[in-house]
């Protein structure tokens, strides 16, 4: 998986945020569907949100809402005193997600270079939603 984000390609299982992230996922899978995932959760450690894409050609078994396999993977942490960070940030990747286009070039991203590219034009709005 290429993810955005080099701090997050060799986290280990063990980081507070991996066993943050699985205890939000006990709740209810955040894959939800057309193959994407959105898991996120609240850590005291960040002082603001904090945010990474991950592609996976092959995709991976994410107990999504349609039973597909996520390639897509927009993950956030935020701190637990900025809830409305959290839902911004949420709605933004949702919005951005209804573009097919969107996520047709992000599937077939292969660098990290390619997936920040792709996220700085649509923070330049050059795709529509």
């Amino acid at each position: 998986m290429k993810f955005s984000n080099p701090y997050l390609r060799a986290m280990p299982s063990s980081s507070p945020f991996v066993k943050a992230i699985m205890k939000r996922e006990e709740l209810g899978s955040t894959g939800i569907g057309r193959g994407v995932a959105v898991p996120h959760t609240k850590h005291g450690s960040v002082e603001k949100l904090v945010g990474t894409v991950g592609v996976s050609p092959e995709g991976l078994d994410f107990d999504s809402l349609d039973g597909q396999k996520a390639s897509l993977f927009f993950l956030l942490v935020s701190p637990p005193d900025r809830p409305g960070d959290h839902l911004r940030a949420l709605e933004n990747i949702s919005r951005q997600l209804r573009d097919d286009q969107f996520c047709r070039f992000l599937r077939q991203s292969t660098t990290a270079e390619d997936i920040q590219q792709l996220l700085d034009e649509a923070d330049r709005s050059q795709f529509g939603s």
